[in-house]
């Protein structure tokens, strides 16, 4: 079993203001500063810190990372004959939906960062940028399948 954890992007409202959340510099821990002067450590698998904006460029390049780490080797272990499971836990609007299913917004494949780009870089040219471990975890699963076949 493997934990992770993803920061989400500041929101509007909360830009500027500062962060409880310190990510460790090896990218396995949190330190959580509440601001008591109380520093809790948390050690993860992996931590995936939110990206410096909501640029799309930078959340596709981490919705990507997320699933590399994560997903393809579920992909391994199913098509391996093994029982896989992964699921997102956490507060409402901490990013679950968009880690798992990203935006799946139809878009155009000119490549212009919108949220419908295509993901020409990743093998999955049919898949928009921002989508997430789900549709990438589906498309790699059916694309093995078929390659087996």
């Amino acid at each position: 079993m493997r934990v992770a954890v993803r920061s989400r992007p500041a929101f509007g409202t909360e830009v500027g203001e500062r962060s409880i959340i310190q990510a460790a510099a090896d990218g396995k821990g949190l330190v959580i500063n509440d601001g008591a002067d109380v520093k809790r450590p948390f050690s993860f698998d992996h931590v995936f810190t939110s990206p410096p904006s909501r640029a799309t460029q930078a959340l596709a390049a981490q919705q990507r990372t997320v699933y590399k780490t994560l997903g393809r080797p579920l992909v391994q272990h199913v098509l391996a004959g093994y029982n896989t499971a992964i699921f997102a836990y956490g507060a409402t609007g901490t990013g679950k939906s968009f880690t798992m299913l990203g935006e799946l917004a139809a878009g155009n494949d000119e490549g212009d960062g919108g949220a419908g780009s295509r993901v020409a870089d990743d093998d999955m040219p049919s898949l928009p940028a921002l989508a997430g471990v789900i549709p990438r975890l589906c498309y790699d699963l059916f694309s093995a399948v078929r390659a087996r076949r």
